[in-house]
């Protein structure tokens, strides 16, 4: 992982690396500025904006899909953000029509509440996953659906924030994951686990806990601000991919108009003065 600037992550390519960038929002849009970010939206995706009955989530869509526009016609500036078209394989996983991408740019999109993950790769097995991780009821409901018989024996003996922990933790690896694979819910999550190898990194296991043949496949793990779990898998055949992190987690005032100029600047896209590493953030 490196620490580094926009322009720098831009100017870098793809070649052996995986870019994630994170952006952190409120949930404050001025119809005005709705108007601005929605003119580069599909007409599908516009129908699917307007679909969403609370604000909240309305402004969360509107957000990933414009930042991901932007962020792709940075890498293809041949290609402006609002003529992007996207596809998705029988399990729903989106990628780029492939008259637009020539099979080497491909990206994995998630949201939580406040802040979006977006990860480009050159290789389609990319996913990325990021959760808000203070709920501890909605980690103890869940956790029968998502951690195996052993991640479970481990779960038990921990005590309440280190049950939180290690299930925001796991379940981030494998919502990554499965998004990397694009097959959906037909993968149970209970059919795979994770577990750290000498080198303290993730390593992926069969539901009784014996280690897999990992291949090229690789993980990635970090808590951002003590407040979200991110995850990230990709799978890389020709070497070990550096995974370079482009990010604004701060929150200021005029936040959104500010990003509204950023955003109609692709070539100054994203977060220049406050481009940050996740070395640089507390690990929780």
């Amino acid at each position: 992982m490196c620490e580094t600037h926009s322009q720098e992550i831009l100017a870098s390519g793809l070649d052996g690396e995986v870019h994630v960038w994170l952006y952190k929002y409120d949930h404050h849009l001025r119809p005005d500025d709705a108007a601005v970010f929605s003119s580069v939206l599909s007409a599908g995706e516009c129908e699917r904006y307007n679909s969403f009955h609370f604000d909240r989530d309305r402004y969360q869509f509107l957000i990933s899909r414009v930042m991901l526009r932007h962020i792709l016609s940075a890498y293809r500036r041949d290609v402006a953000p609002n003529t992007w078209r996207f596809e998705q394989n029988q399990c729903g996983k989106p990628f780029i029509a492939v008259d637009q991408c020539r099979r080497d740019l491909y990206f994995n999109l998630s949201h939580t509440n406040g802040l979006v993950a977006l990860a480009v790769s050159r290789y389609p097995l990319t996913g990325v996953d990021i959760e808000m991780s203070s709920d501890r009821t909605r980690a103890l409901s869940l956790t029968k659906y998502v951690l195996t018989t052993a991640e479970q024996r481990i779960y038990t003996n921990l005590d309440e924030e280190g049950k939180r922990k290690l299930f925001y933790t796991l379940w981030t690896l494998k919502e990554a994951y499965v998004k990397a694979l694009g097959t959906g819910l037909s993968t149970p999550m209970t059919s795979f686990g994770f577990y750290l190898d000498i080198h303290g990194e993730p390593v992926i296991a069969d539901s009784n806990g014996y280690l897999l043949d990992n291949n090229f496949w690789r993980f990635y793990q970090a808590s951002l601000n003590c407040e979200y779990n991110m995850a990230l898998a990709y799978w890389f055949p020709e070497k070990r991919a550096d995974v370079i992190i482009g990010a604004d987690l701060q929150n200021e005032e005029n936040h959104i108009q500010k990003e509204i100029q950023i955003l109609q600047l692709p070539e100054s896209f994203l977060y220049d003065s406050k481009s940050i590493a996740m070395s640089k953030l507390p690990i929780c």
